[in-house]
């Protein structure tokens, strides 16, 4: 989310994700929501952990004895590092969601072969602590290391990892032909970007998420409990920007109603593109937009007026919790242009040097491959990249 440029503000001139008064939060409620920040530490420190698990034979703790007694040395920190925080990776278990072939895999694994089977249980996390059968808590690391990669071999996990990532090959393919045959029934077109995020933290609970972790019973289900987790006092996070259910639902209101209020958004659009990501830095799901419109009938007056619409519809649809960057923003594309990176010129009679260049600019960006590929959706099928064609 850009800072500088094109950040659409409020009336009273703030920026919309600086608006939420944090310190409230949680001050009249007994809820402990994921906090700022939270979710997207936990998930990349299980990302990370799951490509060292997967990618080398090695093994995390060398057991060693010393007088008789034995005792760990970690041997690689790329695995060591996370064996504190193993249960805690369970808190991003949410049932009935859809998961990347190696998150899938830990919390399968998990549930089967357990390092420990609560919360409090996980707070004795040193290395070295001695169990009643003799072993310590690095051979049970070891071991859960061991059997995820058996596992792992068993289920294909690398090809359904490679599979996955491959899918960007399919989806550059995809824009290429959907743009190719539009272009061919629309000569002339002008391409409106934008970046529709959210803001940062909310101060009512029912625009945050309960963070829920999960422990056995007596009989050794299963079951959630609500997260005893110590507050960092950073606010709850915006639902929307870890539940990619929300997201998605978002982004599909903004193209539902067309003949709505904002009907002048849509009047003159041709077709359009748009998709759901992660960001690589903050985490946050987003939705890149992208309206192609009839250029002959979209001038310079009407398209800085639909870009407000867009912007108004989106803040409005999410409640006031949605943050837009405007990516035509005068100052954001002049800077653009000295760099020779600006590719939204309109295109008109089918230039072809026009179309070429707006062409490879949208499939570099609706297909680039920087980290902010979903690993959780809420069904297997749910798209993320969309298209459509208008009139």
């Amino acid at each position: 989310m850009g800072k500088e440029f094109g950040t659409i503000e409020a009336r009273n001139g703030l920026h919309l994700d600086e608006q939420i008064d944090a310190s409230s939060l949680g001050q009249e409620s007994s809820m402990r929501g994921w906090e700022l920040g939270e979710y997207q530490e936990l998930y990349n420190d299980l990302v990370e952990f799951m490509g060292s698990v997967l990618s080398n034979p090695h093994i995390p703790y060398e057991i060693r004895h010393r007088c008789g007694v034995k005792y760990a040395v970690a041997s690689r920190p790329t695995l060591t590092r996370h064996l504190r925080r193993c249960h805690a990776f369970m808190d991003l278990h949410w049932p009935s969601r859809y998961f990347s072939a190696d998150l899938k895999l830990f919390f399968e694994c998990y549930r089967a072969a357990p390092i420990w089977r609560s919360t409090g249980d996980a707070a004795c996390n040193h290395p070295n602590t001695v169990y009643p059968d003799g072993t310590i808590l690095a051979e049970r690391f070891n071991a859960f290391v061991a059997y995820m990669r058996e596992q792992a071999r068993a289920r294909c996990v690398a090809k359904k990892l490679s599979d996955w990532r491959r899918g960007l090959d399919h989806q550059e393919a995809s824009i290429g032909e959907y743009l190719d045959n539009l272009h061919f029934d629309q000569p002339d077109i002008i391409a409106m970007r934008a970046d529709f995020s959210f803001v940062k933290t909310v101060a009512v609970e029912s625009d945050a998420i309960p963070r829920m972790s999960w422990q056995t019973d007596e009989e050794g289900r299963w079951t959630q409990v609500p997260s005893k987790e110590p507050s960092s006092g950073a606010g709850w996070e915006t639902s929307a920007r870890i539940d990619p259910t929300l997201a998605l639902q978002f982004r599909e209101s903004f193209f539902d109603n067309q003949n709505g209020v904002d009907r002048e958004l849509f009047e003159h659009l041709v077709g359009y593109i748009s998709k759901v990501e992660q960001g690589a830095e903050h985490g946050a799901y987003h939705v890149h937009i992208l309206l192609l419109l009839d250029a002959k009938r979209v001038k310079a007056k009407t398209f800085d007026r639909i870009r407000g619409i867009a912007a108004d519809r989106w803040r409005r649809l999410t409640n006031g919790l949605g943050n837009v960057f405007d990516c035509h923003h005068p100052v954001y594309e002049a800077k653009l242009r000295r760099e020779g990176r600006w590719s939204l010129d309109p295109v008109l009679d089918s230039d072809p040097a026009r179309f070429e260049r707006l062409r490879t600019y949208i499939i570099r960006y609706f297909a680039k491959d920087d980290g902010q590929m979903v690993r959780v959706k809420p069904f297997a099928k749910s798209k993320m990249l969309t298209k459509g064609r208008n009139g």
